[in-house]
């Protein structure tokens, strides 16, 4: 495997040259570290506004509402802001990839005129902003 990927990297090199090639690794990797940055204020800032440890979010096996929400609401942001597939949050949130598809069913049809729905719509909404607040003072 490193064979081909040092001939894949020496043919990239051949044909852009050895300046583009570079380039082209450290936009990869800032897009790496902008993603990962992201991944961590979601789970993190989740975690905060419902109240639970990451450790809960992802190994607790107790049905209480706020774990069961806050894996719901990450699982949601993992997927639209992030743009992880199902099987991608699974790892992640190390959960079953069928209950990552149940929660993001649930949770992207969240109805606006439903109390409890709304509650948490506001609470996204908030978590959302402290991910965006985060991100913007480490740029």
């Amino acid at each position: 495997m490193s064979i081909n990927l040092v001939e894949t990297l020496l043919y990239s090199i051949e044909r852009l040259g050895l300046k583009k090639t570079i380039k082209v690794l450290q936009v990869y990797q800032e897009e790496d570290n902008e993603i990962h940055q992201k991944k961590q204020a979601i789970i993190k800032f989740t975690c905060l506004r419902f109240n639970i440890s990451e450790k809960t979010l992802k190994k607790g096996r107790k049905n209480i509402p706020q774990r069961t929400e806050a894996i719901g609401v990450c699982c949601l942001l993992l997927n639209n802001m992030c743009e992880f597939s199902q099987k991608e949050i699974a790892l992640i949130l190390e959960k079953e990839k069928t209950n990552v598809n149940k929660y993001i069913k649930k949770y992207i049809n969240l109805d606006i005129n439903n109390k409890i729905d709304k509650i948490l719509i506001d609470k996204i909404e908030v978590i959302i902003n402290d991910i965006h607040n985060s991100l913007n003072i480490l740029k």
